[in-house]
């Protein structure tokens, strides 16, 4: 029974980073999808950086810096031909980490991937 509430909770707290309308604080074109694959990385960036045990993260703003180009069509529908670049802003147990994202859509522009540099984080 333990390890069904375990689960549980786990399942509830990774909803609820998408719990007000599936998108994170902030200006990021990530999409929904792109953020949730994302987010676990930049959570674990936080703590290495931090260098703690923490384990009270929370997204508290995005920043788009750089726009991507959208020269890919697809069914109709416009998608990222170059990277972008965002700030993730992460509260980690009461200390502001700002996580640069670099986001790098593939040659179709229908798959993205994302590189975080740790040497690029701050602690605020």
């Amino acid at each position: 029974m333990k390890k069904y509430v375990v689960i549980s909770t786990m399942i509830l707290l990774g909803l609820s980073v998408f719990a007000n309308d599936g998108r994170l604080p902030g200006s990021s074109i990530a999409d929904t999808k792109l953020q949730a694959d994302t987010i676990g990385t930049v959570y674990a960036a936080s703590s290495f950086v931090l260098k703690s045990n923490c384990s009270n993260f929370n997204i508290t703003n995005t920043i788009l810096k750089s726009k991507p180009e959208y020269n890919k069509v697809y069914q109709g529908k416009r998608y990222a031909s170059s990277k972008w670049k965002e700030d993730w802003v992460v509260n980690a147990c009461g200390r502001n980490v700002v996580v640069p994202v670099e986001f790098i859509p593939n040659k179709t522009g229908l798959g993205t991937t994302f590189m975080i540099t740790p040497e690029n984080i701050q602690v605020k």
